[in-house]
């Protein structure tokens, strides 16, 4: 919601707003927040003037363009010269950050029938034609620029007090045309001084009949601050201040001195103020000094007007444009309560920096103990690893001298075992060769008493008492 009440909108919503989005046939989310913050604006300035301001005359004074930044929207831009409201940026990405929704009643749109708006996003969006300068535009232009016209000093109490105001009827200030003063040839220099001096004195003939009593009083205002300006000057050789048609007086015309009118051009532009000005009476021809020199600047004056008047016109709608954007007290008094928010905005903007700085300075702190702490780390940790590398060399020296003994030790166990198995061995072997070598004499023996059997059946009783070992098969075949 932030953005929606920064750009200046409430609810019920405007239906000035909702009455464009329905011409343009654009979804109300489409619009990006520059879009109804100019058309914002620009009302609140019409409401001010008793002006009325729509779709019609927002088309003469922006043109409406796709937002490059967010593809699909809308933007509005000024048209060139024709700038009213300022301090409007025409980017801000960041209405995107957060949405909102709201329900469609009558608390949000009032009478106006929402559906006549379109619920997508529109490609489709025609671009606003072109739109000439009139002078009821140019008039338009001049009104809507007084005041206070920047962003920042449309504060909510002032639009609401805009929605507050009754509507208006006037379109704009038309722009009266006036005729210009032309000079005899040979007096160059002297006429550019004279015009120069006597626009700013040019009166509107149909003051009271061609603008509302609101305009009116406006210009009788800044015609009271031509006054003062020119009552200030003490050698300014003018008659008494102007007055506005419709006030109680009647002015006669009379000689400033005895200086001829084109000796004076001073007194030429008092006559042709006279003489634009309501309600003066001026003297009869015949009464009249240089009477031929009047009638001849009327008679080249009337044969010129119809080709300078359009000039003219312009030039008098630019004084009138410089007049109108006079400061009033309401004027500098908005402009001073802008100075005084952007001063507060300044000193927050300076505090918030006042305070990153000294946060600045903190972290630097912090940053300068943590590097101090860091490189205590870093020196434990290499001690820390020094100490282990030393911890582990001193277990592989223990472990390898541990092998080292066990190995030792083991080879002695083994030595031991191999003298025993050895020794078992030898003592096998020595049993297996008595063995052997006993049956070897057992067999000598056998053949021997074969022989002796064969030779003679005789038995001898004593060899049964002789003591000889018994072999088996097992204990020779283990041999």
């Amino acid at each position: 919601m932030s953005h929606f009440e920064d750009g200046g909108l409430s609810f019920p919503l405007p239906r000035f707003l909702l009455e464009a989005l329905a011409e343009l046939k654009m979804a109300f989310t489409q619009m990006a927040t520059n879009f109804f913050r100019y058309f914002l604006a620009s009302w609140v300035r019409a409401q001010e003037e008793g002006l009325e301001f729509g779709f019609r005359e927002l088309k003469q004074l922006f043109a409406i363009k796709r937002n490059n930044g967010f593809p699909s929207t809308m933007i509005l831009a000024p048209r060139s010269g024709r700038v009213i409201i300022e301090g409007i940026p025409n980017k801000d990405d960041r209405w995107r950050e957060k949405f909102f929704v709201f329900k469609v009643n009558p608390a949000s749109v009032g009478d106006f029938d929402f559906e006549r708006i379109p619920r997508e996003w529109s490609d489709n969006i025609e671009p606003f034609s072109p739109a000439p300068m009139t002078p009821e535009l140019r008039g338009l232009m001049a009104t809507l620029r007084r005041g206070s016209p920047r962003w920042l000093a449309f504060t909510h109490d002032r639009i609401r007090t805009a929605y507050a105001l009754p509507s208006g009827v006037n379109r704009a200030t038309h722009v009266a045309l006036v005729a210009p003063v032309r000079p005899k040839k040979g007096r160059g220099n002297k006429s550019n001084e004279l015009r120069k001096f006597s626009a700013g004195w040019f009166i509107d003939r149909g003051l009271n009949d061609e603008v509302d009593s609101l305009t009116h009083r406006r210009r009788r205002r800044v015609l009271e601050e031509i006054n003062t300006m020119t009552s200030g000057s003490s050698n300014s050789g003018l008659p008494p201040p102007l007055r506005v048609s419709g006030e109680a007086s009647s002015w006669v015309f009379s000689y400033d001195n005895e200086i001829p009118i084109l000796e004076n051009p001073d007194s030429l532009a008092a006559i042709w103020r006279k003489i634009r000005a309501e309600g003066c009476e001026l003297p009869s021809l015949e009464r009249m000094r240089e009477c031929d020199t009047y009638v001849r600047m009327a008679v080249v004056n009337a044969r010129y007007l119809s080709s300078a008047t359009e000039a003219s016109n312009e030039y008098a709608a630019l004084m009138e444009g410089r007049l109108a954007n006079f400061a009033s007290k309401e004027e500098i008094a908005g402009h001073l309560l802008t100075i005084q928010q952007l001063r507060g905005e300044l000193e927050v903007a300076r505090e918030v920096e006042r305070q990153r700085e000294a946060g600045i300075k903190e972290s630097k702190k912090n940053l300068a103990a943590a590097e101090a702490e860091k490189v205590a780390i870093q020196s434990d940790f290499d001690s820390m690893k020094e100490k282990h590398r030393r911890e582990i060399e001193g277990r592989d020296r223990r472990a390898r001298k541990d092998r080292h003994l066990a190995r030792l030790s083991l080879a002695q166990e083994y030595d031991v075992v191999l003298a025993v198995v050895k020794n078992k061995l030898e003592q096998k072997k020595k049993e297996t060769a008595a063995e052997i070598r006993l049956q070897e004499h057992l067999k000598d023996l056998e053949v021997s008493l074969e022989v002796d059997y064969g030779l003679a059946s005789v038995s001898d009783p004593s060899l049964s008492r002789l003591d000889l070992p018994e072999i088996s098969g097992d204990s020779v075949n283990q041999d």
